[in-house]
C-alpha cells in the first residue's frame, strides 16, 4: 500500500501541491501533518504511521526535507522504515528505498552524514574560539562548588563519602581533588 506524507514548511504552509503530487503518484492514503515539524519529534503522524506501517508498504514524499531536516535524520528515519519492512519514495529527486540503486544512494548518504557532522563540528569551535577571543563565552557555569569539596577534603573525608554527600561522581571529586593546589590539599587516604 502506499501512503503519502504531507509536512507543511514555513515557506509553504499551503500543502495542496503536495496532496496533488501524491495522489497522482497512487497513494492511496495521505497522512498530513498540521504544523509544520521542527524536529522529527514533532511529526506526530508521521510516529504513528511508523507504529501501524506493515511489510512491504511505502511512504511517499514529494522531497527528502519533508521528512528529514538533516542527513543523519534521513538516515536515521530510513533505518525505522526499512527495520519495518517497509519503504520511503521520493517523487523530487526519484528515490526508492526498495529499488536497487538504493545502496548506492545510502553509501552516499553514510559519507555525506559523516561530512555534515564534521562541519558542523568545525563550524561549532570556530565560534567558540572566536567567542572567546571576543570575550564573550565563558564555558558552562561550574555546578560543583570547589570551596565546597575542598573543605570536605581537610575535614579527611573520602572520595566516596564525598561525591555521596554532594551527588557528583567519585571521578569528578578524583578531578577536583587534583585541581587544588598542593600545599593545601590533604594527604589523600587510600
Amino acid at each position: 500500500m502506499l501512503y503519502g506524507y504531507v509536512a507543511p514548511s514555513n515557506y509553504d504552509p499551503d500543502s495542496a501541491h503536495q496532496r496533488a503530487a501524491l495522489s497522482s503518484a497512487g497513494c492511496s492514503v495521505i497522512i498530513e501533518e498540521r504544523e509544520s515539524p521542527k524536529c522529527r519529534a514533532d511529526r506526530n503522524e508521521l510516529s504513528n504511521f511508523l507504529r501501524t506501517v506493515q511489510p512491504g508498504d511505502a511512504l511517499v514524499v514529494t522531497r527528502l526535507d519533508r521528512v528529514a531536516r538533516s542527513v543523519e535524520d534521513l538516515r536515521n528515519f530510513m533505518d525505522s522504515v526499512d527495520a519495518r519492512g517497509a519503504s520511503l519514495r521520493v517523487l523530487e529527486p526519484s528515490i526508492d528505498t526498495a529499488s536497487p540503486s538504493s545502496a548506492a544512494f545510502r553509501a552516499a548518504l553514510n559519507t555525506l552524514a559523516v561530512f555534515e557532522m564534521t562541519i558542523r563540528r568545525e563550524r561549532q569551535l570556530d565560534g567558540i574560539a572566536k567567542a572567546k577571543e571576543a570575550g564573550v563565552y565563558k564555558g558552562r557555569k561550574p555546578t560543583i562548588n570547589r570551596e565546597e569539596i575542598a573543605e570536605l577534603f581537610r575535614q579527611g573525608l573520602p572520595h566516596s563519602e564525598i561525591s555521596r554527600r554532594l551527588g557528583i561522581s567519585r571521578a569528578s571529586t578524583y578531578r577536583l581533588y587534583k585541581t587544588l593546589a598542593p600545599e593545601t590539599r590533604p594527604r589523600e587516604k587510600a
